[in-house]
């Protein structure tokens, strides 16, 4: 499993847990935040998502939870998401949350996918 914006490594640390034979690894920008996510989950590295630190196709899950509109503008989305999905293995699977448009703090989103691939 990776997710690659891990924040504080709450979410990641629950899989690795629960499954402790799975390898589960944790990305953000910020090097604080690694450190409080390494207190967590022992595999949490500081890496853009942009530019992850895993080769294509060996991500058996990708977990995408905090990369949103107000962390990522439209116009990087687009490369953003098609680099992660690139590390998605051939026969993995791709997890996304995102924040339903009318939670929005700026009014009802576009209906309209940042990208597609």
């Amino acid at each position: 499993m990776f997710d690659p914006a891990c924040s504080t490594g709450t979410f990641l640390s629950s899989p690795a847990d629960a499954v402790p034979r799975a390898r589960c690894l944790g990305a953000d920008l910020s090097p604080a935040t690694v450190r409080r996510a390494a207190a967590r989950s022992a595999n949490v590295v500081v890496a853009d998502a942009a530019h992850p630190p895993l080769p294509p196709g060996s991500v058996d899950l990708l977990v995408v939870r905090f990369l949103n509109a107000e962390v990522v503008p439209r116009a990087t989305a687009g490369p953003l998401f098609t680099a992660l999905a690139r590390l998605v293995a051939p026969r993995g699977t791709s997890s996304s949350s995102v924040t339903p448009r009318s939670c929005s703090p700026r009014g009802p989103l576009p209906a309209r996918p940042a990208c597609a691939w």
